[in-house]
């Protein structure tokens, strides 16, 4: 069975390692798959994005481990989440708000048989989330290791809206080639825009319409484009937009993207 791992311990520590080789002590069978390591620490909203980039695409049965966890050792909850035929493990912070938008089942872990015997306070990826995420890969069912839990933590989601000037969104993550990507879709703006008479503003940035592919402005230059997700980006042509507009994950917040009807 699959187990796929999000964190943010980096590569240059024992501590992905250590809890991959967890997981093999308990599940030997387990095939291992890394999502991503270096993200920002603690950017958990990243690592909830990440995660909702990228779980839908793995087989039904797959157990997805996450610990970007700045509570480590505190009060939050190290649950249990189940949705379709896919089940998450990891720290209760709002990690997996994503998951949150349709139907799921949240489970406290509480059986301790099915953690490490010696639980750390500053490590709990390694004690409690990889030997439960290794247990259910196993085929332990999800009632035997925690209990049902109502209300779990979530953070607030930016919705994009349509206003009278056009469509206004926002930044929700900076990607490795530096693209801003939004959470404008598609679908919403074809809704608000019957014809082509728009712009595209970040900042003090004016772009005039929505490329096709990279290629169709100059090097170096911004350009607007629909993204994978099906959501609007900001990029540029062999460049980093976030680079050219001084913008990173630390800074994100607050940053506003409209699709502008022309005149407005």
């Amino acid at each position: 069975m699959i187990v796929t791992l999000l964190t943010d311990f980096g590569d240059s520590d024992a501590f992905v390692a250590a809890m991959k080789g967890v997981i093999l002590r308990i599940n030997p069978a387990a095939r291992l798959i890394d999502i991503a390591h270096n993200l920002r620490p603690h950017r958990l909203k990243d690592a909830a994005w990440l995660l909702n980039c990228s779980w839908r695409f793995y087989p039904a049965g797959t157990v997805h481990l996450v610990v970007v966890d700045p509570g480590v050792g505190g009060e939050r909850r190290p649950i249990i989440i189940t949705r379709g035929e896919q089940m998450f493990v990891g720290p209760d912070n709002g990690v997996f708000t994503y998951l949150y938008d349709a139907d799921f089942c949240a489970y406290e872990i509480t059986n301790s048989r099915y953690m490490r015997e010696e639980v750390s306070k500053t490590f709990h990826g390694r004690d409690i989330f990889a030997p439960v995420a290794a247990h259910l890969s196993a085929g332990v069912e999800v009632g035997r290791i925690g209990t049902r839990m109502k209300d779990p933590v979530m953070f607030e989601v930016p919705r994009p809206m349509v206003t009278a000037n056009g469509v206004e969104g926002s930044i929700m993550h900076v990607d490795h080639f530096g693209n801003l990507i939004t959470n404008i879709n598609r679908e919403l703006f074809e809704r608000a825009f019957v014809s082509n008479s728009y712009e595209v503003v970040i900042g003090e940035e004016r772009i005039p319409k929505i490329s096709a592919s990279y290629d169709q402005v100059p090097e170096g230059s911004l350009l607007a484009i629909w993204g994978s997700e099906n959501t609007l980006e900001i990029s540029a042509n062999l460049s980093s937009a976030a680079r050219r507009l001084n913008i990173d994950e630390r800074s994100i917040d607050g940053v506003r993207v409209l699709i502008r009807k022309e005149g407005k």
